[in-house]
């Protein structure tokens, strides 16, 4: 049985978008000519604002991802050494 990955890639590849948009406007908000326009700097504000929760959940779901298939790796090295005490028995 193949195994899927957890995060489909459509997903995964919005996840790394929104994360880059993310730290681009960070970029943005430390920028002393941004600072001095504060039509600009309220824009990117609003806009930080209203992605940190999906970049929170973007990290949380990456993190979950890399666990999961650090568990699996896990998993299959017991087995296998299982596997290899019968073996040798």
């Amino acid at each position: 049985m193949a195994r899927r990955t957890p995060i489909e890639p459509r997903l995964a590849r919005r996840i790394a978008e929104t994360e880059e948009r993310f730290r681009e406007i960070e970029r943005d908000l430390s920028d002393p000519a941004v600072i001095r326009d504060l039509d600009r700097l309220r824009e990117l504000g609003r806009e930080r604002a209203g992605l940190a929760a999906a970049v929170e959940a973007g990290r949380s779901v990456t993190s979950l991802e890399a666990e999961l298939r650090d568990t699996r790796e896990l998993l299959a090295e017991s087995v296998d050494a299982e596997m290899k005490a019968l073996a040798e028995e």
